[in-house]
């Protein structure tokens, strides 16, 4: 078992971008929006996300990408469906879901190469490095942890807008950003080490977006609750608190494992907040 700070840093990066939950009204398909080459292998990968088989969608994914080497987009659909498959599959070691991650980390760095410009790249390269970075030892993570920082910046500064039935790749920045600013450590070591230290109020205001982009989506609204308790908490702020339990009720009223979560900080006092992990294959939307 990790102890005190160390477990904690590297909770943050266990940042949770499986977006399974349901379809947005105006969702994009991947039909809509590609060339021709691989058509046919896209539309079957599409057919394998949405009935569970991430690995399997990849491997199609990774075919057509054979026929379209410089097809940015092939890239990061790749390195996202190696991520939810590692997200996924309980089953899974540390050394194989750290494969996956680090492969999903290479297609979406490739992408970004062949389009420097590719949010959704960018997105899913720092959600590979941040995963990979958490099943890593201490030692070798510390540099990953950096790197992540690094590329969380660059993302929030280009912020994808892709949108398709799994949910909006922009909210899934959001949320991810929020989940790292409230779980990184306060303290001076971690600033020095890696760059990057907790900010709450940061976290709040990431996970609002989140959840103005997507209302629907019970792990936002849960991660805004938490993000308000443990802001609230550090500046002793009772309004804070308060919205952040109305947050958590009105999530908690929901369905599913973060509804179950949100019912459960409820209860429990508002630091609590700033320990919230939403990582594990179970988990859900």
């Amino acid at each position: 078992m990790q102890s005190g700070w160390a477990g904690g840093w590297t909770r943050a990066l266990v940042i949770g971008l499986s977006l399974c939950g349901p379809a947005p009204v105006a969702a994009q398909t991947l039909m809509a929006t590609v060339p021709d080459p691989g058509l046919q292998l896209r539309a079957e990968s599409e057919q394998l996300e949405r009935k569970g088989d991430m690995l399997g969608a990849a491997a199609l994914l990774e075919t057509a990408l054979g026929g379209a080497p410089g097809d940015a987009q092939l890239h990061w659909r790749l390195a996202r469906d190696l991520i939810r498959h590692a997200e996924r599959d309980a089953a899974l070691t540390d050394d194989e879901r750290a494969s996956l991650y680090d492969r999903a980390r290479a297609f979406a760095k490739e992408g970004r190469t062949l389009a420097p410009d590719c949010a959704e790249c960018c997105l899913y390269e720092f959600a590979g490095t941040a995963r990979l970075a958490s099943v890593r030892g201490l030692a070798r993570a510390v540099g990953t942890v950096r790197e992540a920082g690094r590329l969380l910046g660059e993302c929030l500064a280009n912020p994808p807008h892709y949108r398709d039935t799994s949910g909006s790749e922009e909210a899934a920045l959001y949320y991810g950003a929020s989940v790292y600013f409230r779980l990184m450590p306060d303290s001076e070591w971690m600033s020095w080490a890696t760059g990057q230290r907790s900010d709450a109020t940061r976290a709040v205001g990431f996970a609002r977006r989140a959840v103005a982009l997507e209302r629907k989506r019970t792990r936002y609204r849960l991660e805004l609750g938490a993000a308000l308790l443990c802001d609230g908490s550090r500046r002793h702020d009772d309004s804070a608190i308060e919205e952040g339990r109305l947050w958590l009720d009105d999530a908690g009223a929901d369905h599913g494992s973060a509804a179950e979560q949100a019912r459960t900080l409820r209860a429990e006092s508002p630091d609590h907040g700033c320990e919230l992990s939403h990582d594990g294959p179970s988990a859900k939307p």
